[in-house]
Order: C-alpha cells, then structure tokens, then sequence
C-alpha cells in the first residue's frame, strides 16, 4: 500500500474534481460546507486515495474502511 502523506490531496470545496499530485480525478460528488459550518468531504475518494477499501452495507446503513 503506498503512504498516504506521501500524496498531495487537493479537493475544492463546490468542486467535483480532486487532484492527487497534482492529477485530476473526477468525483461523482463535490465537497462542500453545511450548516454550522463544517466541511464535508466525499469520504470514499478520499479514503481511496489512502489506499484503503470501502464498502457499503445498504440493510445497516454502514461505511466500513479497511486498510
């Protein structure tokens, strides 16, 4: 698995599009900021990047991340 800080990670927030050294990747959801003002990132690209798995389970409703 390659070492996460050793990436550069960029998303924008309204954006679609994450650059990964410097590399676009095209997101399905962009990042944005919610009441009270918090930033929400789309946390599979973002986990992904890490080298990470993610699945989802639809009847728990449950995100897991394995490294």
């Amino acid at each position: 698995m390659e070492n996460f800080s050793d990436k550069g990670v960029q998303l924008t927030i309204g954006s679609n599009v994450m650059l990964i050294n410097g590399v676009a990747v095209n997101m399905d959801v962009a990042a944005e900021i919610v009441d009270p003002g918090r930033t929400m990132l789309p946390f599979r690209w973002v986990a992904q990047t890490s080298g990470a798995k993610v699945s989802w389970d639809e009847a728990t409703r449950t995100v897991t991340m394995e490294l």
